[in-house]
């Protein structure tokens, strides 16, 4: 068969046939009206162009990958208000159903599988789905973080069809205090035992203390029948004010993985107790 382009045997439907733009103009992508002398004719639901495909006809804009992914012109994170804040920006989207956004405290942690999702419980974050038009987008991390601390932030879009495209990483240093960013406040020293990072978490996370008063100091694991199944941190001495961190990575002292479920992690010192929950979910 020819095509529309041959001029001697253009394969388009006459003026008057009872298919002229009676097809289905709801693509994701441009398209071309190949009927008449008059035509090529834009048609693009996009742009707002007018008229809709005809029926039978081979239409489409040549040269184009209907396709085109996600085109990213930028990608920030700067701590603003006590606040880690990521923005970005794109140049053009297709099918972009919307965000996922990842932190880690490595640049490979994304391949390692040692990050976790900031949106979890939100959400896909949505996206501008087909546009040629600039879109800016802009997301908070309001889980904790530590002051003189680099964390490494990923972009992962996602289409309608489910397929995923990852952007990143870019880094950002928690500063010690407020002369190094003067548009933040100092982080206040969080005492105690915190909470588990991330959590639920499968199979890695991190389990971090800091301590008003030199001390010496056991961190365990117990399963929800008390139990002890991992020691972390086992009588050792602690500095004052002193941010100490462990991981656990689901596994008991004989190294044998554990099942999913609710577990606790308990602090134990020469002058005070600790205890916090995190959930393992594989």
């Amino acid at each position: 068969m020819g095509s529309a382009n041959n001029p001697d045997h253009p394969y388009s439907i006459g003026e008057i046939s009872p298919c002229c733009d009676a097809g289905y103009d709801d693509a994701n992508s441009e398209t071309y009206d190949l009927r008449g002398a008059d035509f090529p004719r834009k048609l693009d639901k996009t742009t707002g162009d007018e008229g809709t495909i005809d029926i039978g006809a081979y239409e489409y804009k040549v040269g184009v990958d209907p396709s085109l992914p996600v085109t990213l012109s930028v990608f920030t994170a700067q701590y603003i208000n006590d606040t880690p804040t990521l923005c970005w920006t794109t140049h053009s989207e297709t099918n972009n159903a919307g965000w996922n956004i990842y932190r880690g405290e490595t640049s490979d942690a994304l391949s390692n599988e040692e990050t976790f999702q900031l949106n979890l419980s939100l959400g896909l974050i949505p996206g501008a789905g087909t546009t040629s038009e600039p879109t800016d987008y802009n997301f908070e991390d309001v889980f904790p973080v530590f002051q003189e601390t680099t964390y490494f932030y990923w972009l992962e879009s996602v289409d309608y069809s489910g397929e995923s495209e990852i952007y990143g990483p870019i880094s950002l240093t928690i500063p010690e205090d407020e002369w190094e960013n003067p548009n933040s406040p100092e982080i206040p020293k969080n005492y105690g035992l915190h909470q588990n990072y991330p959590n639920p978490f499968n199979p890695n996370t991190e389990i971090s203390f800091m301590m008003k008063e030199n001390c010496i100091a056991e961190l365990s694991v117990y399963n929800i029948k008390g139990e002890k199944i991992s020691t972390l941190f086992q009588n050792k001495s602690v500095a004052k004010d002193e941010l100490i961190r462990a991981n656990w990575d689901g596994k008991d002292d004989f190294g044998k993985a554990v099942s999913s479920g609710i577990y606790l992690y308990k602090l134990r010192t020469n002058k005070e107790e600790y205890s916090r929950k995190m959930i393992l979910m594989k």
